[in-house]
């Protein structure tokens, strides 16, 4: 039996006329906003919709929807669930994560270009990974506040992997959705839980690991200082220099020329 059968779906662009009173429907209803934005009561709650924002309704929930300033582009799809659990995303309005954008983007553009034979199916596929999806984000989002809220340990380690990572990919040009990525957690909620645990923004740490291997590779190389800047990071040579003076209080080749070994400045002028 298939997860879901879809009984209608239907990509409208509609004037600034839209309204739709209220009504109900019998079986689930996904409505996304593509462009625009919607204004929507839902079960006796409000909600404005804007791009890439999602609800599903579920079976018999009042719901009306109104164009809210620019004129809306949406779909909506009526279906029978035959066994996902949606039941956490009922009547909800989520915002389409960025990993399934690409799944909403093409199933916007086959309902734009139907009459393949394999329209249905291809439909159906994405409509069903689009769910799935939706269910999984939420759910990771209901994990990770129990973790943040009673498993330091697990913070702990989560830290020591983001640590781990910056170490051996100090060279990369590393994003905060890169390291989110690593350890399986959305952006922001690494970066509040990582800066809770060590008071450090990611990208604080990240500069300084890179100045820490920059210093090593002053002390222990004959690396020429420019490509120490670009070893560990840095595509700007006067940034590099910039941030290692103010954090070693020397330029990179004083620093090399003193050994590594930074005097205080009253010996220092001796």
């Amino acid at each position: 039996m298939d997860s879901i059968r879809i009984n209608s779906i239907i990509l409208q662009e509609v004037d600034r006329s839209y309204a739709i009173p209220d009504h109900v429907h019998i079986q689930w209803q996904l409505y996304c906003v593509l462009s625009g934005g919607v204004k929507s009561v839902v079960g006796g709650t409000p909600h404005l919709l804007g791009p890439n924002d999602v609800m599903l309704v579920a079976p018999g929930v009042v719901r009306d929807r109104y164009c809210h300033g620019r004129a809306p582009t949406y779909l909506y799809a009526n279906f029978i669930n035959n066994g996902l659990t949606l039941n956490p995303l009922a009547n909800r309005k989520l915002t389409m994560p960025p990993e399934l954008l690409p799944d909403l983007t093409a199933l916007a553009q086959e309902l734009r270009t139907p009459g393949q034979s394999d329209t249905d199916l291809l439909v159906n596929a994405l409509l069903v990974r689009i769910l799935i999806g939706l269910v999984r984000h939420v759910s990771s989002g209901q994990t990770r506040t129990r973790l943040s809220v009673q498993n330091l340990p697990k913070q702990d380690e989560l830290v020591r992997q983001v640590e781990a990572y910056l170490r051996n990919n100090l060279s990369l040009r590393i994003t905060r959705e890169d390291i989110a990525g690593v350890v399986h957690l959305c952006p922001t909620h690494l970066a509040r839980v990582f800066r809770a645990r060590t008071g450090k923004t990611l990208i604080e740490r990240l500069t300084e690991l890179r100045l820490q291997r920059a210093a090593d590779l002053l002390r222990e190389s004959t690396m020429p200082v420019t490509a120490i800047g670009y070893e560990i990071g840095f595509n700007s040579f006067s940034h590099f220099t910039r941030l290692f003076r103010k954090r070693m209080g020397l330029s990179p080749s004083d620093y090399r020329s003193a050994g590594g070994i930074i005097l205080p400045p009253e010996l220092g002028s001796a």
